[in-house]
């Protein structure tokens, strides 16, 4: 009796996993193919990136950035410079709440939204720095 379907299921990325041995080679899995397409993006479409992820469970830290002087400082400074008023459509800001929204829309139009898409998280760099204290000189 084969009662299970070959090949993939259908996943919902929305759920987290509960048994923490699958979360863990998930995890790992995932994060392989996350840094594999941002070498991708960043190798064809001659852009640099730079991902942080962070897993707070085990206090660690993954970094990936396209290029030696792309680093988190330099981000973070362009980060500002974008936010500034008459630079603030050159500005995209995702979370996991914009998953859905980025399932239905078309990424052609996502640059006649950008205003729109980002308008709700626009002073958070604000609260950044108030909450924040970066030690330059580790940065460098």
């Amino acid at each position: 009796n084969f009662d299970r379907q070959a090949g993939k299921r259908r996943v919902d990325t929305q759920k987290s996993i509960e048994d923490a041995q699958k979360a863990k080679v998930t995890f790992c899995k995932r994060k392989r193919g996350a840094l594999k397409k941002l070498i991708e993006l960043s190798n064809m479409c001659n852009q640099k990136i730079l991902c942080l992820i962070y897993d707070e469970d085990k206090q660690r830290m993954v970094q990936y950035r396209s290029s030696p002087s792309f680093d988190i400082e330099t981000a973070y400074h362009s980060l500002k410079t974008s936010l500034l008023p008459k630079h603030r459509h050159n500005f995209e800001n995702f979370s996991n709440e914009s998953y859905e929204l980025l399932q239905r829309l078309d990424y052609r139009s996502l640059r006649y939204r950008k205003a729109e898409l980002c308008e709700k998280k626009v002073y958070y760099i604000e609260e950044f720095e108030k909450n924040t204290h970066i030690d330059d000189t580790r940065l460098q």
